[in-house]
Parts: C-alpha cells; structure tokens; sequence
C-alpha cells in the first residue's frame, strides 16, 4: 500500500536534508532521503509498505532525529525518546486515537477507545515502569466510540509526555505491551535555536556549537544569564539529553540564554571524547581553554549576555556532569550555579580507559588535579546539584564522597539519591528540577 510521509520544517531554514528512518528499512540514515516540495513547504516520501505498524523518524542534516510531531500515535524507544508510529491498514480505533492531534499545556486532550475501558494515564511518564499509572478516568460513551478527557495541564510541571492503556470490563489491559501509548505535549517554544561554527586556537580547527535564544532576547535589550550545558560520552552540541525542549522551555519562562559546547575532540580523523579537560599530551587538545577562554568569551562578545560570574551556570550529564563540576571548581570564581547528573568526579579512577589514557598519556598524571574532589575545597559562592540513581553502583559511593566534602566545607549544594539508572529516562526525569535550581540562582524574578 502507498503510504506518503510528510515532514514540515516550519520556516526553520537551517534544515536542508531529511532522511527517513524507520523498522521498515532497519533504521538506515541514508536509503530514504526525502524530496522538499516547495509548493506545500514539506519534505515527502512516498514507500509501498505491507500491512502491519512501523515505527520511524525523520533525521535532519545526518544529525538531529526528531519524531513526527503530527504523528498518529507515539511510542518510547530503548534510548528514551519517542518513535512515531505508522500504521498500515490497521484502524486506528482498533487502540484508541486522540485529539487534538498537536496538543499543548493549555488544551484539554480527549482519548477514545472502540471497546468501553477505564483510561489509566499519567504525565512525563519517562521512567523503566511506564503501566504504572497515576491517574484513572472513566471512559463515556461517544456514538460509536468511548472517551475520556485529560488536561488542561498542571504547567508547573511542564509536561511533555502523556502515557496512557486502557483497562476494559473484561479485566484485560491494553498498555501496549508494558510499553505504554504516548502523546507528546507540544510545549510551544517561542525561542530560536542556531547552529553555529568558530574558529578555535585551543583546537586548531573549526568547532560547531548550538545556542538558544529566547523570547526575551533582543540585541538592545538587557543583558540575559548564559546557561553552559555539557553533552555526555558520545553526544554531541546537536544530538543529546541537554536538547530536551523541557529545558528551551525554562529558558523560556527565565530568559536564559543556552549554549551548547561539542565535547569531541579530532583524533586520527576520528571524533572521540574530550572529558572537557586540557590534554597534557596534545597540543592540539586543550578543551577546557576552548570553552572557559574562547567559547564562553565568543557568546559573551557577540550577544547579549552576561559577562559576570553572577550570570554564569553550567550544567552537564554523566561525562559532561564531570566537565561541569570540573570547570566550576577549577575555575571557581567563574559559575554561579553548576549542575551535574550521573556523573563520577574523579577521573584518575579510569586511567586505564582508552579514551582518557589517550588524552592524559601514561606519565602525566603526577600534578594534574582532574579531580573535584580536591577541586572542590576552593569552591567561591558557587551553588551546586547533582543526583546519582539507586542502579548506579560504585558512582554512587563516589557521590556520597564529594557530598560529605561539601558538608565538611559548608559549601552550598543540593544532593539527592533518585531511583533509577545511568539512562536517559532518568535524566528526562529530573530535567526541570535541574533547570529550577540553576534558574533560580541567575535570575532574580519569574518572567
């Protein structure tokens, strides 16, 4: 059967290749570019699919994967995002539909189901249990079908998923396989988002880098705080966890100016991590200069934002958790406000690993303190948050060490053990609270 897949870029000029992905070609980047069709301002492809749902996604420049955001129903993927779902001669009724189909916070978003059912849901279900649901409504009858309304939604928490199954009379539930259906919530961003390149000393090449502008933004406005989030190993300034729009949303509401670092580093024509640290054995490679005495400094010349400490937060994830910890008290007169989830905070542990043994060499640790640990006990006025999950293991030890230092030290923080594992269900999870934390120390008033 013909099937025709439809991307809109919205005006947003910076995308210039689609490609579509799905379980219908085994997740290929490149066997489905897409063709932009000028007189509808849409991506499209056409593909002859058999009867059966697919799963897929549209990948924008060979980099960013988005969902189809005008999908017709939506399912969570093994590395925590949403695949949309297609389906091919298969009633959608068959599982319930909803509309509208492109809700946001303020609409009240209505579920129907063939069979009469309880509709059990719950939002921002990003977690490993996701028929766990918080909620249970009635389904009504509604001519042929049954139906149930959820929303408008709580804004204080920023939902940006709804979960939902159906238990019907007979006893049985429909939760997709212990999978959960999922509606995302269009959160309505109103920022703009740039994908940007500068020239760097630090590294001898070229290196990309992504800022986010908000709607409080203005070239003769007031100058804004800047909110410096680190990727972890093996994102990117374009592909990770900190691309979340529940943070471009806090920016948002606070007027946060985001930037977003390439933690990679160019190796024998291979891109690997940098750790954020200064290589002592490639000149080549000093990522910490290129972030704390060329990036920050470039963003700081070429928009408004602050150029104080008071305006300065940095946040990160797993390695980039260890960078921002890392460059806040090594640099301590220089962030505010440092966040950090799932990370370790000293890197001579892993020595032995390739990546870092690479970068540091085998006779050069005598003397550098890659450790916050130690880093820790200069801290000035710096505010700090970081979590760990309850299946983290050894990290979990090593966080307790750096928070009975910081109590040691009377150094303000906050620290608090979640369930959950390295993943990015658990980070997702946390997001707003990080960005609440960090918000509240940069800016003063609630826009």
């Amino acid at each position: 059967m013909k099937i025709k897949f439809k991307y809109s870029h919205d005006g947003n000029s910076s995308v210039k290749q689609v490609h579509l992905a799905g379980s219908f070609n085994d997740w290929n980047k490149e066997s489905h570019p897409m063709k932009y069709n000028k007189k509808t301002c849409q991506w499209e492809l056409s593909l002859d699919l058999l009867q059966g749902s697919y799963a897929y996604k549209f990948l924008l420049n060979g980099e960013d994967w988005i969902h189809d955001p005008e999908g017709e129903r939506f399912i969570q993927n093994d590395v925590g995002t949403l695949d949309s779902i297609k389906s091919v001669k298969i009633s959608r009724q068959d599982h319930g539909k909803f509309s509208p189909l492109h809700p946001c916070l303020d609409d009240a978003v209505t579920i129907y189901s063939t069979k009469k059912a309880t509709l059990m849901w719950r939002i921002n279900g990003w977690n490993s249990f996701p028929q766990n649901f918080q909620y249970r409504s009635p389904m009504k009858k509604n001519g042929k079908l049954y139906k149930a309304t959820v929303g408008p939604l709580d804004k204080n928490l920023l939902p940006d998923i709804i979960t939902y199954g159906f238990r019907f009379e007979n006893g049985k539930f429909d939760n997709n396989d212990g999978k959960g259906y999922w509606i995302p919530v269009d959160l309505r961003l109103k920022g703009q988002t740039y994908d940007l390149t500068m020239k760097s000393k630090a590294l001898k090449r070229e290196v990309p880098f992504r800022i986010y502008l908000p709607p409080g933004y203005s070239e003769k406005g007031e100058k804004l705080p800047l909110m410096v989030l680190l990727h972890g190993y093996g994102g990117t300034c374009k592909s990770d966890w900190t691309q979340q729009n529940i943070i471009r949303k806090m920016a948002d509401l606070y007027g946060i100016v985001l930037l977003w670092p390439d933690g990679n580093l160019l190796l024998d024509g291979r891109m690997v991590p940098a750790w954020y640290i200064n290589s002592p054995r490639h000149k080549d490679m000093q990522m910490e200069d290129y972030i704390i005495k060329e990036l920050i400094p470039y963003v700081e010349s070429h928009y408004l934002v602050r150029n104080d400490k008071g305006g300065r937060g940095i946040g990160g994830i797993s390695m980039g958790g260890f960078g921002a910890f890392y460059l806040a008290t090594k640099y301590n007169d220089y962030f505010r406000v440092a966040c950090s989830m799932s990370a370790i905070y000293n890197i001579h542990m892993f020595k032995t690993m390739h990546d870092i043994k690479n970068l540091v060499g085998r006779g050069n640790w005598t003397g550098r303190i890659f450790n916050v640990n130690k880093l820790i006990e200069k801290s000035k006025e710096t505010d700090y948050y970081f979590i760990i999950g309850t299946e983290e293991g050894g990290a979990i030890e090593e966080n307790i060490k750096l928070k009975l230092i910081m109590d040691k030290k009377k150094i303000n923080h906050y620290f608090q053990i979640y369930p959950g594992n390295h993943t990015n269900n658990f980070w997702r999870m946390h997001i707003q609270e990080m960005m609440e934390y960090a918000a509240a120390r940069l800016v003063k008033e609630r826009l």
